[in-house]
């Protein structure tokens, strides 16, 4: 599947602007992040993700992306395959734990990256991966990037619509 991402980033890097905003319109990122958090997911196809978000052409750790700050989020729609992996790391206690701390840096680094986030539907991932989990420090590494939502939507302008995602999504899946 990593591999599959590494085709399409290639495949994308080539083609005009206008045809990645056809493919963004059409919902194609949303349908290949379904069809890639299927089976579970493991490091590479996180960190391929990452890499095509930040358009790397080499393997950078999670850790090393946040400490660049020149670096910048280029390629916006990658957010979405990497939010619907998020559940798929549910078997994986670590994967999961970096992936959220990742998000969390994200969100704390730029307001426009934790609205971003939101939108592609990353309060839905960490509440289908909540009901999926029993582990005690992947429900506290769950709690805590649901907590930094709520708060970056009370602290920024115009982000009060994040919060009640957030709200009506817990009182779904409560």
């Amino acid at each position: 599947r990593a591999a599959i991402i590494e085709l399409i980033y290639t495949i994308v890097t080539r083609q005009s602007q206008e045809m990645v905003n056809f493919y963004h319109k059409s919902n194609y990122w949303v349908h290949l992040g379904n069809q890639l958090s299927i089976s579970s997911a493991n490091h590479r196809i996180i960190q391929t993700c990452i890499n095509w978000i930040f358009m790397h052409e080499k393997e950078i750790n999670f850790e090393e992306i946040i400490k660049l700050q020149k670096d910048e989020i280029k390629f916006k729609a990658a957010f979405r395959i990497l939010i619907a992996l998020i559940p798929s790391t549910s078997n994986d206690s670590k994967l999961m734990r970096s992936l959220l701390k990742f998000l969390r840096l994200l969100m704390e680094a730029n307001v426009d990256y934790f609205i971003t986030m939101v939108e592609y539907g990353l309060v839905t991932a960490c509440l289908r991966t909540l009901m999926k989990v029993d582990d005690d420090d992947m429900i506290e590494s769950l709690h805590v990037i649901l907590e930094q939502i709520a708060i970056k939507s009370f602290t920024t302008s115009n982000a009060i619509n994040e919060l009640w995602e957030l709200l009506y999504a817990l009182l779904y899946a409560e």
